[in-house]
């Protein structure tokens, strides 16, 4: 049983929707970041946008919402795919940040139940980001939830997404 917490929670508690995997401050405001299940809020083989151009508004290392609904504004199927979804009874759900990602990584992944093969686990290495990379307009961040690593790849390349949202601490 895992007995890390953050602000009194434990990390992996079910609880909003998907299951606490730490903090981050977004905008000084301490804030929880939530993993949906897998079942309802992972898919395989997705674009990071369907074309090539820079999206301006996704460019924060932290706040994984206003990236995505930059996405979604500049037409990414990906990021409106991520703003449909209903978890639990929440409809906040978007792609985790850059920091998100490192935060999901070294806090929620570590624990038995979020290993690949089980339930909710991880299953790839190669998750999206919503963090667009700054100097190459057409290429954007995924984290690597085999060996802990970031790195940057095409926006039309196909990987793996991971819905989440944040929640006030």
């Amino acid at each position: 049983m895992n007995t890390k917490t953050m602000q009194g929670i434990v990390i992996g508690t079910a609880m909003a929707g998907g299951y606490f995997g730490g903090g981050i401050y977004i905008n000084n405001e301490p804030r929880g970041i939530i993993v949906s299940p897998k079942l309802e809020g992972e898919f395989a083989n997705m674009r990071w946008h369907k074309n090539l151009n820079g999206i301006e508004g996704a460019l924060s290392y932290s706040d994984g919402l206003a990236n995505t609904i930059a996405m979604a504004e500049a037409g990414s199927p990906l990021a409106e795919k991520m703003l449909k979804l209903r978890i639990g009874g929440f409809d906040d759900w978007h792609l985790m940040a850059r920091t998100q990602a490192l935060i999901i990584q070294g806090e929620l992944c570590v624990l038995p139940e979020f290993k690949p093969g089980t339930e909710n686990g991880f299953e790839r290495d190669y998750y999206w980001t919503s963090t667009r990379h700054a100097e190459g307009s057409d290429y954007a961040w995924y984290q690597n939830f085999g060996n802990g690593g970031q790195n940057d790849d095409r926006h039309g390349s196909q990987l793996f997404a991971r819905a989440v949202r944040t929640i006030a601490l």
